[in-house]
This record gives structure tokens, C-alpha cells and sequence, in this order.
């Protein structure tokens, strides 16, 4: 049973670490938001930075619920007798739906990184 779960839970430890991050960009970047004396379109980076740190720690926390919902139904499958088995069904859909998710996921996080590094860029060469 662990072996088939281990993967899951990496997956879990994983999206925490993401969570961790996000959030912890977004105090950052708000405090920043709060102390900086820039152009309005330099702000602008940041603050949509933010935005896509709070969205990517929102979509966190969705696939970590979602995960915990694999988890149990996994968990199920492998109690049941296996002439009580289904096919593969409910897990298709629910990798399917985790899989878009992580995708999202993925993008958003991105962009925030990319703004940051937009951000900082931008705050470099105005300020030199």
C-alpha cells in the first residue's frame, strides 16, 4: 500500500513546498509594495506579481484538497476485495482534473516568478 501511495504523498510535500513559497512571496512583496518609491508601471510589476502568488497559493491549497481526495480513494480501491474492484475510471478523472490543475498551477507560478524578475530589472535600471 505505501508503495502506491508514495507517490502521492511526494506529490503532496511538493505542493507544499509551492505553497510555502507563494506565500511567502506574497508577505514579501506586499512589505516592498508598502516601502518602495518607484514609477507607477515598476509598481505595477510587483503588484501583479502578487497577484499571481496569491493565485498560485489559492490553486495550492485546491490540489492539496484534491490530492487528499486521490489519496482516500486510493486508499479505498486497495481495502475492497479485488472481485469488488472497478475499473480505473474515477482515477482517470481525477488524475485528468489534477493533472489541468497542476498545469495552471504551474503557468501561474511562472508568471510570477517573471514579474519579479521584471520587477527587480526594471527597478535596476531606473535607479542606476
Amino acid at each position: 500500500m505505501d508503495l502506491l501511495l508514495a507517490p502521492i504523498h511526494e506529490l503532496a510535500s511538493f505542493h507544499r513546498l509551492l505553497l510555502g513559497l507563494s506565500t511567502g512571496a506574497v508577505v514579501v512583496f506586499v512589505n516592498l509594495l508598502n516601502g518602495i518609491h518607484a514609477r507607477r508601471w515598476i509598481t505595477l510589476l510587483l503588484v501583479l506579481a502578487i497577484i499571481c502568488f496569491g493565485a498560485s497559493a489559492a490553486l495550492c491549497l485546491r490540489l492539496l484538497m484534491h490530492l487528499v481526495e486521490v489519496h482516500s480513494l486510493v486508499a479505498e480501491w486497495i481495502r475492497k476485495p479485488v472481485e469488488e474492484r472497478q475499473n480505473g475510471e474515477p482515477f482517470q478523472v481525477l488524475l485528468g482534473k489534477s493533472e489541468r490543475m497542476a498545469d495552471a498551477l504551474g503557468f501561474i507560478f511562472a508568471a510570477g516568478v517573471a514579474l519579479s524578475a521584471f520587477f527587480v530589472i526594471a527597478l535596476w535600471i531606473v535607479r542606476s
